[in-house]
């Protein structure tokens, strides 16, 4: 088997492939003069057969040995529904709106569950470009700050009229009202 870095194609590749196909399929509604029930459906088909083919492949030349599945599952409905779509009875305004919809629905199910699949199992940090790793500290999931707790000296962020310190906390009440020619707020 090939590792990542030896792949020639990228998830990139991938995407790029599936927006090609989905701005051909945008231009040939937009510039047909028949925006018919079977021409979108014709058009949905051909897009979603030909994305499901390029998702299809993916599996095999793009996603290493434990992340196929996604790929898989999302290409085997995208060419599902795509095929089904090709079907002269399906070429009607329900049928379109059927397919549409339901092909929508299971995608973006799966979608997701394979966003939250992944986001589970994730213990390294994440990249923000190739090669470069994010240096924010990872956010704990699931946990909320408890009421009344002060928030850390290197989150708060004090404006420049309640000019803070981290060594002493200064409110509008004690502020002097004669520090650096500034009034104390007014009451109300």
């Amino acid at each position: 088997m090939t590792s990542a870095e030896s792949r020639t194609f990228a998830v990139r590749h991938v995407q790029l492939a599936r927006a090609a196909f989905a701005a051909l399929a945008a231009l040939m509604i937009t510039f047909s003069p028949d925006h018919s029930a079977a021409v979108g459906m014709a058009v949905f088909s051909g897009f979603a057969i030909a994305s499901g083919l390029v998702l299809l492949l993916s599996v095999w030349l793009v996603y290493p040995a434990g992340r196929r599945w996604q790929a898989g599952a999302l290409g085997g409905v995208t060419l599902v529904a795509g095929m089904v779509g090709g079907l002269g009875p399906m070429r009607t305004v329900t049928g379109f709106f059927v397919i549409v919809i339901a092909w929508a629905l299971v995608s973006g199910a799966l979608e997701l569950l394979a966003g939250s699949l992944g986001l589970r199992g994730r213990t390294e940090r994440r990249e923000i470009a190739p090669g470069v790793a994010d240096a924010r500290p990872p956010a704990p999931v699931g946990r909320a700050p408890r009421a009344g707790t002060p928030p850390s000296p290197a989150r708060s962020r004090c404006s420049s009229a309640w000019r803070c310190c981290s060594s002493s906390r200064r409110t509008p009440s004690t502020t002097p009202s004669k520090r650096r020619g500034r009034r104390s707020p007014s009451p109300g």
